[in-house]
């Protein structure tokens, strides 16, 4: 699974944002992670929405979980990240609530992560 921290925060998060105008929720997660991490992705299949705290405020959000296969290598392309990585269950890092809440437990349901 591959996360991404922004400069002077310490919680990690998954690439993603909010559809611009008149853009679809799918054309906003390729867009966004093209922007982010400069890989091209192909949407796989989307196991579902979820409602949870924004990160860094306590705005209520729309979290919409896809799967995704990102072709090319992966770098930091948006000015407000400092990091990208993989992450694996042993990292002693701090992940997002809707990450520890939505994303993994939806990934381990769809057999893509095999964490404890």
């Amino acid at each position: 699974m591959r996360a991404v921290k922004k400069h002077g925060k310490e919680i990690w998060t998954v690439p993603g944002g909010k559809p611009e105008q008149r853009e679809t929720e799918e054309q906003a997660l390729l867009r966004e992670i093209k922007e982010e991490t400069g890989g091209q992705a192909e949407i796989i299949r989307k196991p579902g929405d979820n409602h949870d705290k924004a990160i860094f405020d306590d705005a209520m959000l729309k979290l919409s979980i896809y799967i995704t296969k990102i072709n090319g290598e992966l770098k930091i392309t948006y000015p407000k990240l400092e990091q990208i990585k993989f992450l694996s269950q042993t990292d002693n890092i701090q992940i997002a609530p809707n990450m520890k809440n939505q994303v993994i437990p939806a990934l381990i349901k769809e057999k893509l992560l095999n964490w404890q």
